[in-house]
């Protein structure tokens, strides 16, 4: 508010930022010099205005007043007491632009506006060239509270008025050179500058010189630009290299934008500056419980030691390398617990040789330095591949590391060393079971601890017999009798040391010539083969009698620990494998294995105790190779 002004209403009097009682709806004004105010007096004194001002009664309450100094035009207000009233003034929200001073006048406001604003809140610029204060054709610009004159040649001054009397009056400006022409002058303007007296500065943004979108800014003979984004230089011409710092990683090719670049990432990266590394592992390629490790647009899958392949995706195999022999080799047997592959190796010339493959890792080959041979087979293997047993030199021995013996089978069989074959042992190595020469005929031996006895005793019309196979714990075993002549139907059996020969039962008079191949390590199922109507079956005997069960054309050589995986062959020389009664080709098991490429696989020997691990043969090039594979 106004300083000096008093506003009295409703009982309350504002004097500058004071206030005071005055009378009911009464409102006093004194103008003056800028005195100071007097206090109200009771029953109508009076307050004492400044100089020039006007005096005012007050009310009869009396109640004192504040004085106020003045401001030069009014003076202090006072009032007198009474009801209570309300505070302020019209000039508290300011309505005057510019600069202009609100005052009131009987509390209606004005502006006072500045000298170069007009109108009722001073909101008009007043033109100051309305007058046309230029002469002899002078050029007016308005200004604030003021103009300028752009004289034309020949005159000079505030207003054009004064005659230019040539370069003596100095006319050219911005340091531009004067020179007097006749009664007149020229001005010679330094670059930059143009105009009658080189008074304008040239706008050298006019042509537009800055690229790009860029922003001109003039100045003296010049200019500047101001870039947008993603470009240089002097005219914004240059698109920045975005590239230049080798945004993209990993072998990525950076094309440059403005003030942008996109990269183009090599196969197995993405990502903006192509900074991650794809994750090949994402889709879980690895089957079968492997193990996958992220590469470059690639993986490696560890795979569990039952599968193999890329993405393990196939049950493992381990043939007999080339590396170790070209000659044909034959699967015999594998360790109970499906680490060693017994297999034997037929050399040109008769001779035969002995390995073994190892965790699906190795063949080794078996050597006896103890005995003197040029031939050895091996039929049966232990546990763990320790013990070995089978034929050297015609007949039975036994194999334990590199040192092995011939066996000795006195007083059962006399001759020394008689000639026969060791078909198979116990878990634990004890236990012996094969067949051997002796008075004109073959017969099933058993041996057990270093003690040989016959397994069982030649049959009516039987010319050999063969004790072909062992439970794990040697108490139980397996064997059959060829008869003399077709005709007759001939045994398999099941043997034991204290319960004596059990023939295994037929199913019908068109069976012929059995053969009782494997145990089980339980000693509670025995397989083999039988001629039903002269054509090969293979058979499966079990249960409490041992009953004979048909299952298909073929012949049974393996079986495991609880007889309910079987191992063998079709008629045709493909290797079968039964789960239970269910049979399959073993090929169709182990799919498209690369490590059998060409391979045809035509016989299985033999299963590990847990029906996991086969010993096999594939016919590969026209060449026998042994094999170790796992099933599933």
């Amino acid at each position: 508010m106004m300083v000096g002004m008093k506003w009295c209403t409703r009982g309350l009097i504002w004097t500058g930022l004071a206030m005071a009682a005055c009378g009911p709806g009464h409102r006093e004004f004194s103008k003056g010099a800028g005195g100071a105010g007097g206090a109200g007096g009771a029953g109508g004194a009076r307050a004492s205005g400044g100089a020039g001002g006007t005096h005012a009664a007050g009310g009869a309450s009396g109640a004192a007043g504040k004085a106020t100094a003045g401001n030069g035009g009014e003076g202090a207000v006072s009032g007198d007491g009474g009801a209570a009233g309300e505070s302020g003034s019209e000039c508290d929200v300011d309505p005057c632009l510019n600069g202009g001073v609100c005052s009131t006048s009987n509390g209606v406001p004005s502006c006072k506006c500045p000298a170069a604003f007009q109108g009722s809140k001073c909101e008009s610029n007043v033109d100051d060239c309305a007058a046309k204060p230029c002469l002899n054709q002078g050029t007016c610009v308005d200004l604030d509270n003021s103009y300028a004159c752009t004289c034309p040649a020949g005159f000079s001054g505030v207003n054009c008025e004064r005659v230019v009397a040539g370069c003596n009056d100095k006319p050219c400006l911005n340091g531009a050179q004067c020179s007097n022409v006749g009664n007149s002058y020229t001005c010679s303007c330094v670059a930059g500058y143009s105009g009658t007296n080189c008074e304008l500065n040239v706008d050298d943004c006019a042509s537009a010189p800055c690229k790009n979108a860029g922003l001109c800014k003039d100045a003296v003979n010049g200019y500047s630009c101001e870039c947008k984004d993603g470009f240089t230089g002097k005219t914004c011409e240059t698109n920045i290299d975005d590239c230049a710092a080798s945004p993209c990683k990993n072998g990525g090719t950076c094309k440059d934008g403005v003030n942008a670049h996109t990269c183009t990432c090599v196969t197995g990266f993405t990502g903006a500056n192509c900074e991650t590394n794809i994750d090949d592992c994402a889709g879980s390629p690895c089957k079968n419980g492997g193990t996958c490790v992220d590469g470059v647009n690639a993986h490696t899958c560890t795979c569990t030691s039952q599968y193999t392949g890329g993405s393990c995706e196939y049950l493992e195999v381990k043939l007999v390398p080339t590396t170790f022999t070209t000659d044909d080799s034959t699967a015999t047997a594998v360790s109970n617990d499906g680490s060693v592959v017994v297999f034997n190796v037929a050399h040109p010339g008769g001779t035969n040789s002995l390995g073994r493959l190892v965790d699906f890792a190795s063949a080794v080959s078996v050597n006896v330095s103890t005995v003197s041979y040029d031939s050895i087979f091996g039929r049966g293997i232990d546990s763990n591949g320790t013990t070995i047993v089978g034929q050297i030199e015609g007949a039975p021995f036994k194999t334990v590391g590199n040192g092995g013996m011939q066996l000795d089978l006195s007083p059962f069989i006399t001759d020394s060393p008689p000639s026969g074959t060791a078909l198979d042992v116990s878990a634990d190595g004890s236990t012996i079971v094969g067949y051997a020469f002796g008075a004109g005929t073959y017969y099933g031996f058993y041996c057990k601890g270093g003690s040989c006895r016959e397994a069982a005793a030649l049959g009516p019309h039987e010319i050999t017999v063969y004790a072909s196979s062992v439970s794990a714990d040697g108490s139980v075993v397996a064997g059959y009798g060829n008869p003399v002549d077709p005709v007759y139907q001939g045994r398999a059996w099941r043997w034991t040391p204290t319960g004596g020969l059990t023939v295994l039962p037929l199913l019908a008079t068109t069976w012929f010539s059995p053969q009782a191949k494997s145990i089980s390590g339980d000693g509670k199922v025995i397989v083999g083969n039988v001629l039903i109507n002269n054509v090969q079956h293979a058979v499966r005997w079990s249960g409490t009698g041992f009953t004979a069960t048909d299952l298909g054309l073929g012949y049974a050589l393996g079986t495991n620990s609880d007889g309910s995986v079987i191992v063998g062959a079709d008629n045709s020389g493909t290797a079968i494998v039964w789960n239970g009664t269910t049979r399959s080709t073993l090929a169709s098991i182990l799919g498209s294995n690369s490590d059998l490429t060409g391979a045809t696989l035509i016989e299985a020997a033999a299963v590990s105790d847990d029906g996991k691990v086969v010993a096999a043969t594939a016919m590969v090039g026209g060449k026998k190779r042994a094999l170790m594979a796992r099933l599933p």
